[in-house]
């Protein structure tokens, strides 16, 4: 039988079920790693080491899994610039790793503050003060990345993707 999942947790990719996986027929798998930094995505309360995702990654590629959607956040409590870096050095060392075109796909959002979880005073970034700083970041990063062969980065109009976090954030906090 063919099925689809929506997204797995890197920590449960293992050989078998990938191989389940293969047999379902999937061809793109999703994975969150939130960051390419392991010390902010540890402070984020998911403990994924980079090796971690590395070897999973490898795992997938190995496999007839043709396609990897990958998600990553920007604007997280804390964050530096040193850890939009560290992203960037991520997606450009899978680049690295032979994949065929395209067949990374990256999606890059602003993090959204929800009610009632322990981010929902994490606004900062969408003050106007510091919303220069996250259209910073997010300008980086696509310069960075969008020249990468096998990654295909989905990331918008940097203005509109700020204006729409802006909103979803209102909306989240009530």
């Amino acid at each position: 039988k063919k099925f689809s999942i929506p997204s797995i947790r890197i920590d449960h990719l293992t050989p078998s079920i990938v191989e389940i996986l293969e047999r379902g027929g999937i061809k793109t798998l999703t994975i969150a790693p939130e960051t390419g930094s392991e010390q902010l995505r540890y402070a984020l309360g998911k403990r994924i080491s980079n090796k971690r995702i590395y070897q999973a990654i490898e795992l997938i590629k190995e496999s007839e899994i043709r396609n990897i959607k990958m998600y990553f956040l920007i604007g997280l409590p804390n964050e530096m610039e040193d850890d939009v870096r560290e992203t960037i050095k991520m997606i450009k060392e899978l680049d690295n790793q032979g994949f065929n075109k395209n067949s990374l796909r990256i999606s890059i959002n602003p993090m959204i503050p929800k009610l009632n979880t322990p981010y929902q005073k994490e606004i900062t970034f969408y003050l106007n003060k510091n919303k220069a700083i996250l259209r910073s970041r997010l300008n980086n990063l696509k310069n960075e990345l969008k020249s990468l062969k096998s990654v295909r980065l989905r990331l918008g109009k940097i203005e509109e993707v700020i204006k729409q976090a802006r909103i979803q954030t209102l909306f989240s906090l009530g």
